[in-house]
């Protein structure tokens, strides 16, 4: 049976541009991400490649798997800068009892707390060449794909 796996890290760059965001509303970034950093891909380049994928000649993709970031990394530090604010990383107690305190369910906290775990330890750290490959040129890098989500966000 043929099969494709591909890994889109679907949902970061608009994560990221939250972090962004909130930073400009509190005056501050703070989140328990340590010197974290991910390599993102812009969803209008992942959906493209995928795109490629599916439209591509029978068994070119059989049998592959495809992590769909982007060229570069980003980490907290440049996300503060692009909300002109400075970052402050917290611990996980801390960040949980501000989460919590803002409405947050527990539950809810201790997820988002789970996601910042696995960031800090390095997953979807490294960027691939898959992306750009798919594409057949330079993908978007990850801070313009956070520049793009936040220019795209809708605070109601």
């Amino acid at each position: 049976m043929a099969w494709t796996i591909v890994r889109v890290g679907y949902g970061l760059a608009a994560a990221l541009a939250r972090d962004v965001i909130a930073g400009r509303r509190d005056g501050v970034l703070t989140a328990p991400a340590g010197d974290a950093r991910l390599a993102v891909g812009a969803t209008e380049d992942q959906g493209e490649a995928v795109a490629r994928i599916l439209a591509g000649e029978d068994g070119v993709h059989d049998h592959r798997t495809y992590d769909l970031t982007g060229p570069d990394t980003i980490g907290w530090e440049e996300l503060a800068a692009m909300g002109g604010v400075e970052y402050r990383p917290e611990t996980d107690a801390d960040y949980r009892a501000r989460s919590v305190a803002n409405g947050f369910p527990p539950h809810v906290a201790d997820q988002l707390l789970a996601l910042y775990g696995s960031i800090r330890s390095g997953w979807a750290g490294t960027p691939t060449g898959d992306l750009a490959a798919l594409l057949g040129r330079t993908s978007i890098t990850a801070s313009e794909a956070v520049r793009q989500a936040v220019a795209g966000w809708n605070w109601s």
